[in-house]
């Protein structure tokens, strides 16, 4: 392997991980510059490569860390604490070090296009695979922080999120080959091209697709309560629904949500306030979404985060359990073992799921959007500084999948999206004294590659890094021979 591909001052070489390190720190958490999202593997990867791999790799991998670290610290509640922070800190980090030790061990044997292919396949290889852990699900993937262009965000319909992530960082390796070569265009005229020709066809499929698809259905009207009820007591859950139930369908609205957890309650009264629920659902002819926590001090896990939803005719539809704890519940609240609910109604198919479940694709894909959904609710309680973030989540979900959402938050963004991740909604509850947002959302959705054919592209990313790899492996066998002269082999 050359110790030093890119040859750079070495001023500059050190100014580019100063740069890497302060792009990282604004491409991923809760507040993000999406064009720094482009540019921070650039850097980073004009540092490893213009540096000897043991310096360049090793200080690649300590800065990686810290700037993970500096996104999660202030958030350390939501993770469990400092000492875990730290930890998912090394983890990150080391998951975002691993595409660059590939880029420099194996891309340098590779010609031409394949070269700038193996660091982008790596990338989207190590985020699908660190995508199933049940600690951090898509929370660190790069495409995320793309929600604010949707000429780009609409290719997710058929490729995923993993599709954007690899077109985002593949502009590192093309602009870094373009440095090595001194911008010579005969040398690379052909990655650059290949680059270009990619984005402008993923510019225009977007484009089109946003000109001449847009949902023509009828709406439903939707209203989402952010009001809570957190003292145990039962009369103040049910003062709670006497109160925003009759005034939500009163405006019209069909379906009135309540947000995660509104209503706290213990568990023996939880029959008492589900009638409550039936009742009005029945009074007021509205389906029905209460989010709850429940209590249960006999059970070695107390709490349960769950939704319930009832039809205008006051049956209990369904009853879901949020799936997708994050660090800080696992310790205390029961994991939810049923798939999300899909339910047939006048407005469609209806899906459910609660807050972080949505962190995990394997959840809305195979339990939602594969079942055909065309309105998903999502009751969420976030924090403060987390309004930052979930629109990009809520955007990508229902693009990829083909219906429409409605995310209803406490403490955060309550905000509604189409098919295509156009925003219908957007109220901030810390700017608002408002209780109730509506939203009037298209009752079809639409059937996308991504919801027939899942992750296809990502795992044509496995494919692809391993025969990458190979390829790398049998070239150095190559070299290796040619380096042995015949008398050596008459020796030997």
């Amino acid at each position: 392997m050359n110790s030093v591909r890119l040859r750079l001052p070495r001023w500059f070489s050190f100014l580019a991980l100063l740069i890497a390190f302060v792009l990282l720190r604004f491409s991923l958490g809760l507040r993000v510059v999406p064009t720094f999202t482009w540019l921070y593997p650039v850097f980073m990867m004009a540092w490893v490569r213009s540096i000897k791999p043991s310096w360049g790799l090793l200080l690649c991998w300590i800065s990686s860390i810290l700037a993970v670290a500096i996104i999660i610290l202030p958030v350390a509640f939501m993770w469990g604490g400092p000492l875990i922070c730290w930890m998912i800190a090394g983890i990150v980090g080391s998951l975002l070090t691993l595409p660059f030790v590939v880029d420099r061990l194996i891309s340098h044997r590779l010609p031409g296009i394949l070269s700038t292919l193996a660091f982008p396949i790596s990338w989207v290889t190590v985020e699908y695979l660190s995508s199933s852990s049940p600690f951090m699900g898509i929370a660190f993937v790069l495409a995320l922080t793309q929600a604010d262009f949707p000429l780009i965000t609409q290719i997710s319909s058929v490729t995923g999120i993993w599709g954007i992530s690899f077109l985002v960082v593949w502009l590192a390796p093309v602009a870094c080959l373009a440095l090595e070569h001194r911008f010579e265009w005969s040398r690379v005229a052909r990655p650059v091209s290949l680059f270009l020709v990619v984005l402008i066809v993923v510019l225009c499929f977007g484009g089109i697709g946003l000109g001449l698809d847009r949902p023509t259905s009828p709406t439903v009207r939707v209203a989402g309560v952010t009001a809570s009820s957190r003292d145990g007591v039962l009369e103040s859950g049910v003062s709670l629904l006497n109160t925003y139930v009759p005034q939500a369908a009163a405006a019209d609205a069909r379906i009135v949500m309540l947000h995660e957890g509104a209503i706290f309650i213990a568990a023996e009264d939880e029959p008492a306030l589900t009638r409550v629920g039936q009742e009005l659902a029945l009074q007021e002819g509205v389906y029905l979404l209460i989010g709850l926590q429940v209590e249960d001090e006999n059970r070695s896990l107390p709490y349960e985060n769950k939704a319930i939803f009832i039809s205008p005719d006051g049956e209990l539809l369904s009853e879901y359990l949020k799936q997708g704890l994050v660090p800080g519940e696992i310790a205390a609240y029961v994991r939810g073992e049923d798939s999300a609910p899909v339910l047939e109604t006048p407005y469609g198919k209806i899906a459910v799921l609660i807050c972080s479940d949505m962190f995990f694709p394997s959840i809305v894909r195979r339990q939602v959007g594969r079942n055909g959904a065309d309105i998903l609710l999502v009751p969420a309680w976030d924090f403060q500084g987390a309004e930052y973030f979930w629109p990009y989540v809520t955007s990508f979900h229902a693009i990829e999948n083909g219906f429409a959402m409605f995310r209803v938050a406490r403490e955060s963004l309550t905000i509604a999206v189409d098919y295509q991740g156009r925003t219908l909604v957007l109220s901030n509850y810390f700017l608002t004294d408002q209780s109730i947002v509506y939203a009037d959302l298209p009752t079809e959705g639409r059937e996308t590659a991504y919801s027939l054919l899942g992750d296809w592209f990502a795992w044509l990313s496995i494919a692809g890094f391993v025969v990458l790899l190979m390829l790398s492996l049998a070239r150095r066998k190559s070299e290796g021979r040619k380096l042995v002269t015949p008398d050596q082999r008459k020796n030997t």
